[in-house]
């Protein structure tokens, strides 16, 4: 199995709410969370069903040879992945204290 498919297997399949493909990002919409994958716009043409994939389940479209279904694919991966523990922290006060070190 591959880190792809151990990845998906992993979480549960939702539609997209909603896409957008831009030049450098990608990002598809679950319930309330967003995901992002890089946009290779020198490598781009448009998904084979552009304009009908909002209601699909559009994580299978990771592993395609299009790079930018792939690229709507590892969004709604990253959309639908538990977050880790991660720490919230102010960014002006991290800059100000490595200012002062």
């Amino acid at each position: 199995m591959d880190l792809t498919e151990e990845i998906v297997s992993s979480i549960e399949e939702e539609p997209a709410d909603d896409i957008r493909v831009g030049l450098k990002y990608t990002a598809v919409r679950i319930r309330d969370r967003v995901g992002l994958a890089y946009t290779f716009p020198e490598f781009s043409s448009p998904p084979k069903n552009v304009g009908n994939l909002i209601g699909t389940n559009a994580i299978s479209l990771a592993k395609s040879w299009n790079i930018t279904e792939a690229s709507v694919g590892t969004a709604s991966i990253n959309a639908l992945l538990k977050p880790r523990n991660y720490k919230v922290m102010n960014i002006v006060d991290r800059i100000l204290a490595i200012a002062h070190n």
